[in-house]
């Protein structure tokens, strides 16, 4: 659904339960911590997980209704790195949220093409690997681990990585000019950014950010109403 259409939906509810005048720019602010929520609660909020189940109850990978509302913002870049086996952060065309996978791509002694997993490992782990007689990492079998703004592969030589990710959702904008009144709004379709999750997500999404905004004016009515809808999963 498109921005403008959410922008009307969501002024139309806020009118009918008499409130007070919320702007664009504010709506656009709920729409984002809402869709962020989602975002989190899709693919695993570790504030969910207890004790002797490191998992939560929604994560990425257990159904494919998680992956179809996930899937606008995969991204998959092939990255070729230097000679400190280094990926960083920053030469990713989106901004990185969450690794889906690793491999490389190398050429074996038949001039054939070939294509490897890259194990993703712990501090520990990895010491315990590079230490290793037998499970020591190689170029065509490397181990991996996730700094603070890169990945590191091990052994630290040039790699071709391709590397698949979760992005960020792009924050949503509600773009208009104003009239010669000061009050005429008037939409700006190519300036604006729509809600990037697929409309399987909308409700969810919508009564979030009614839920945020009903916080802002001060409803109890709404606010409990968008509550119990959002836990339902509406």
């Amino acid at each position: 659904m498109g921005i403008d259409e959410t922008h009307r939906m969501i002024l139309f509810m806020l009118d009918k339960a008499q409130m007070e005048y919320v702007s664009h720019e504010l709506i656009d602010d709920a729409l984002h911590i809402a869709q962020m929520q989602r975002f989190m609660e899709l693919y695993g909020n570790m504030k969910e997980y207890q004790p002797g189940r490191p998992i939560p109850r929604v994560a990425y990978g257990m159904t494919q209704n998680i992956h179809d509302e996930l899937r606008n913002f995969k991204e998959t870049e092939t990255i070729t790195t230097g000679n400190d086996g280094l990926v960083n952060f920053s030469v990713l065309t989106k901004t990185y949220a969450h690794l889906l996978g690793l491999r490389i791509v190398y050429t074996d002694v038949n001039n054939q093409e070939r294509h490897a997993p890259v194990k993703v490992l712990s501090e520990n782990q990895i010491a315990q690997r590079i230490n290793s007689q037998i499970l020591a990492p190689e170029y065509n079998e490397p181990i991996a681990l996730i700094g603070k703004s890169n990945i590191q592969l091990l052994p630290d030589q040039s790699h071709k990585v391709v590397m698949s990710y979760l992005r960020l959702p792009n924050k949503p904008k509600y773009a208009y000019t104003l009239g010669t009144d000061g009050r005429t709004i008037t939409f700006d379709v190519t300036s604006s950014v729509d809600i990037e999750f697929p409309d399987t997500s909308y409700n969810d999404i919508l009564m979030k950010t009614l839920n945020l905004l009903s916080v802002n004016i001060k409803d109890p009515f709404l606010n409990q109403y968008t509550e119990v809808k959002t836990q339902q999963g509406v």
